[in-house]
Parts: structure tokens; C-alpha cells; sequence
């Protein structure tokens, strides 16, 4: 970039979050190598306002989930034991509890729904840390109907394992993200926002 697009570069700072010190630390040394400004936080809160890029890659699928399951008429929250053995219980919090009854009637008889409540909160973080710029989520998920069942996966060398719960730490667990209900707060006056869209047409669009 500082070879082709000098002007740019010269404007160009970097902003690294990450919670693992020993990673952020690795991150910043291996992009000052580059003679690019850089700083880092360990959060997103104390990241200060900003006009740029917020970009994620593949952050949102990989949060934390409460899992809830339609069983005999009811949605229960999935919990799990020291054994390891699934149980179901009444939903752990009042905003879960929201999300359950919402669900009631919707999803069939052991059907699975993923509520990442951390996913919507790092949004509105992040949005709210923009003062001109753009927020660059990718990953994996699409447009969820109301209703729809949202199961968790979990993979191992590519392929999907759906017991969740065999074998602690040798899965990669996952869930879509539904960005029907992951836009960001009201954007303010003199901005806009610009619709979620599939990675296969952004890429057509550029080709």
C-alpha cells in the first residue's frame, strides 16, 4: 500500500482489540514491523470515538450462545452438568426468558434455537464508537425468517458434529448469525446505512 497508494497510507492508522494480551501483544509487533501507527486495547469499550473502519472477521459466530430447545409444548434453556450431560431448565435470565416465549409455537418438538445476546451488544458498542466510518462484520449466517430455528453446529476437520457436548474442547462449536436482528442502533443524522448482502454477490459485484 505505501509502495502503490503512498497518500493513503501516510493517513492510515491501525486500532487492534483483542482480550488475550499475549495475542495483541504478537499482533502489534508483527504490524509495527510495517512502520504502520498502532494501538491496541484489550476491549471495545475503551477503544475511543473514531472515523474509520470497525472490521471483524468471523468474530460474531464464534461468541458465546444461551441455547434453547422446544420441548412438550415448552422452550427451555439448554444447560449442561459437570457430567456433561444436557439438561433442561426455565430460561437463566429475564431477557432469555423474553426470547423462549417469543419462540413458543414456532419452533417444533426438539427443535434448537442460538441466542447471542453478546453479539447484539458488541454491535451496539461498536456502532456507537463511529462518528463517520463504517461497520465491516463477515461472518457466517444470513437472514433468519421470525420463528426459524437457529441450531448450533459443531465441527471437527470439516466435518459437523451435532452432539455438542462430546468430547469438551475438541470441537469447533459455531452458530449463524442472524443478521435480520444484528443492524446496529439508529444511525445519526447526516448518515446512512447500507444492507447486509451474501459474500458470493459482494464478490460478483466486484468481479
Amino acid at each position: 500500500m505505501r509502495e502503490k497508494h503512498a497518500a493513503l497510507a501516510s493517513r492510515l492508522s491501525f486500532v487492534l482489540v483483542e482480550r488475550g494480551r499475549k495475542d495483541l501483544t504478537t499482533a502489534a509487533r508483527r504490524l509495527t514491523a510495517f512502520g504502520m501507527p498502532v494501538a491496541a486495547h484489550t476491549s471495545l469499550e475503551s477503544l475511543p470515538a473514531l472515523r474509520g473502519v470497525i472490521y471483524s472477521n468471523e468474530l460474531l459466530d464464534a461468541l458465546p450462545v444461551h441455547l434453547l430447545e422446544a420441548r412438550d409444548g415448552a422452550v427451555s434453556e439448554v444447560f449442561v452438568d459437570a457430567e456433561g450431560r444436557e439438561l433442561l431448565a426455565a430460561p437463566s435470565s429475564a431477557e432469555i426468558a423474553a426470547r423462549a416465549a417469543a419462540l413458543a409455537g414456532a419452533l417444533s418438538d426438539g427443535q434448537r434455537h442460538a441466542v447471542c445476546l453478546e453479539a447484539e451488544s458488541w454491535i451496539k458498542t461498536a456502532a456507537a464508537k463511529i462518528e463517520e466510518g463504517f461497520l465491516v462484520t463477515i461472518d457466517y449466517g444470513k437472514r433468519f425468517a421470525p420463528g426459524a430455528p437457529n441450531p448450533p453446529r459443531a465441527f471437527r476437520r470439516h466435518a459437523v458434529e451435532t452432539e455438542l457436548t462430546r468430547e469438551p474442547g475438541a470441537f469447533d462449536l459455531t452458530a449463524s448469525v442472524d443478521f435480520e436482528g444484528r443492524s446496529p442502533p439508529a444511525a445519526p443524522p447526516g448518515s446512512a446505512s447500507s444492507p447486509t448482502r451474501a459474500c458470493r454477490s459482494s464478490c460478483s459485484t466486484a468481479a
